[in-house]
């Protein structure tokens, strides 16, 4: 894997090469989202591998996260998000970074990618088990483009050695081997996070079918899957069971309904009172983690009631969803310059 990217001696990318590189990669990504043929293309074969390696890796949800981080490569968009941070007619030292991949989502790795090549940066990149051939195909497209990135993309080895600083996505508990085994490294540690929806009563039917695609887009095993609805006393829960019936495609999935069987089985069996729809399991919840195929609600009686409990998990809340907050139906488009966590990723980067 680590002869995938020839580490060839070439001058480095100036900025603008970087930002043109990665603008034409987004017209190569246009053109094979876009093919006729595809299903016989060497694109088609790539996702049907894909899920394969990973059973929530649906060609579906694949394509729209490609789509996704094709809406930011355009020179506009790029020269926006760089320039607080570069400086546009010099080139910095250049570093090595490590990036430790999380696998829930496809591709969920791509944002510190970017970040650290088009900064100029030298990539040490550990793909998790659960999606090496994405974020790889991504990187030899890129190099296609622009075969100078060659010399500035390595695939980590095991034991990970030669590296000057670090980003790393994972679960609360590999978050702590992380911090364990890297303590000596400028790092950026990522632990496990969910997202929350708080409705005011007054949604009409569209919001809500809105508001189901943040909630099962990836199984909902995204941190930016809604897991848990802040609803107002009173709320007619049945609306959220209309506003679902769009992702009847879900029971046609074997692990999604595996896991709603199961779900299902353990709450009958511990006593536990749910309402159901063969689509998904709402039961009455405060915690924000909420397992594939079920979706938490709590009641709340007074904005007090609501900020207290809100600020009460701040730490393990990824975004939040609502009519003040990010709109309905946006929860797995966040912008470029939209830092998970909220740690900006760029600023770590230049310091």
């Amino acid at each position: 894997m680590s002869k995938i990217f020839a580490n060839i001696q070439t001058p480095l990318l100036t900025y603008q090469q970087r930002i043109n590189a990665f603008v034409q990669l987004g017209l190569q990504l246009d053109i094979l989202l876009n093919a006729e043929n595809a299903e016989s293309s060497v694109f088609s074969e790539l996702l049907n591998k894909a899920s394969v390696q990973n059973v929530w890796f649906t060609p579906t949800f694949i394509k729209y996260s490609l789509k996704q981080f094709r809406s930011w490569l355009y020179t506009d968009c790029l020269h926006d998000f760089t320039k607080p941070y570069l400086n546009t007619s010099a080139q910095k030292p250049q570093k090595t970074i490590a990036v430790i991949c999380a696998g829930n989502i496809p591709l969920v790795c791509i944002h510190d990618v970017l970040c650290v090549l088009i900064s100029g940066h030298t990539l040490l990149l550990k793909p998790s088990k659960e999606d090496t051939l994405l974020p790889l195909f991504i990187l030899q497209l890129l190099n296609t483009v622009e075969p100078a990135f060659s010399a500035q993309i390595r695939i980590a080895e095991i034991p990970m050695k030669h590296f000057d600083a670090l980003i790393a996505t994972g679960s609360t508990t590999s978050a702590r081997q992380f911090e364990f085994y890297f303590s000596k490294y400028p790092r950026i540690i990522r632990k496990s996070k969910s997202s929350i929806a708080v409705l005011d009563g007054t949604e009409t039917d569209s919001e809500l079918e809105l508001l189901m695609h943040d909630v099962f887009m990836y199984f909902g095993l995204g941190c930016r899957s809604i897991n848990l609805l802040c609803v107002p006393a009173g709320f007619d829960l049945q609306r959220l069971f209309k506003a679902s019936l769009g992702f009847e495609y879900l029971s046609q999935h074997h692990a999604y309904m595996n896991q709603y069987d199961y779900q299902r089985s353990i709450l009958m069996l511990e006593g536990n009172s749910f309402l159901e729809n063969n689509i998904f399991i709402l039961k009455a919840s405060e915690h924000i983690f909420a397992p594939v195929s079920v979706l938490h609600y709590m009641f709340y009686d007074s904005e007090k009631h609501l900020k207290d409990f809100i600020s009460a998990r701040q730490e393990d809340i990824q975004c939040i969803v609502s009519k003040t907050h990010i709109p309905f139906g946006k929860a797995q488009t966040p912008p470029l310059n939209d830092f998970a966590d909220n740690i900006n990723t760029m600023n770590f980067l230049q310091s």
